[in-house]
């Protein structure tokens, strides 16, 4: 089974590094353009795959966030695949960090090391009524481990956010890349 995971396109949140985690914003101009500049690129692929007699895209997962949602429509108008939206692939909750900038939380948090931690994957949002990196790693595991039952064989797109890809790479390869960038595809073979 093949995973290619795309973060959504940019939100007006990521240009003023405010965290968004489970408040719904849409994406802006700029990151329309990016998931249609992704969206080409993977139907590019597709076609090469398909003609090279290799495993195509066969479905896209996407996150429940509305962000998220308009990047998978976006790129699915140039691949016309089924789309399901699950939870387990869903942004983190960041409890009271959301909505506020990356200084802001460092203040509230009397941690001015908290971005790199929590980029690093050492993470523990529960004082905050945010989610722990067990309880993220957890709803990934069994998300992949249900796409592994239901697509064996297929190469699937998950649409979703930088976090979660974050811990893909965590889980999957034992790195925490620092930056996850907005509508670019990261693929994992499983």
């Amino acid at each position: 089974m093949k995973l290619t995971f795309i973060r959504h396109g940019e939100t007006d949140h990521n240009t003023k590094d405010v965290i968004q985690g489970r408040t719904e914003t849409e994406i802006n101009e700029h990151g329309k353009s990016q998931a249609e500049a992704v969206g080409k690129l993977a139907a590019e692929k597709m076609a090469a795959d398909k003609q090279a007699g290799q495993t195509t895209f066969s479905q896209i997962i996407c996150s429940p966030r509305l962000r998220a949602q308009q990047t998978a429509g976006i790129i699915n108008t140039h691949l016309n695949l089924p789309l399901e939206i699950w939870e387990e692939v869903g942004e983190i909750d960041f409890g009271s960090f959301a909505n506020k900038s990356w200084t802001q939380v460092a203040e509230e948090a009397n941690n001015p090391n908290i971005k790199e931690e929590f980029r690093a994957m050492n993470f523990d949002l529960t004082p905050f009524q945010g989610e722990s990196k067990i309880q993220v790693q957890s709803r990934l595991q069994s998300a992949i481990e249900k796409l592994y039952k239901e697509y064996p064989n297929e190469h699937i797109i998950i649409v979703t956010h930088a976090p979660i890809i974050r811990m893909t790479f965590h889980l999957l390869k034992n790195e925490s890349p620092f930056v996850i960038e907005n509508a670019r595809m990261y693929e994992f073979e499983i």
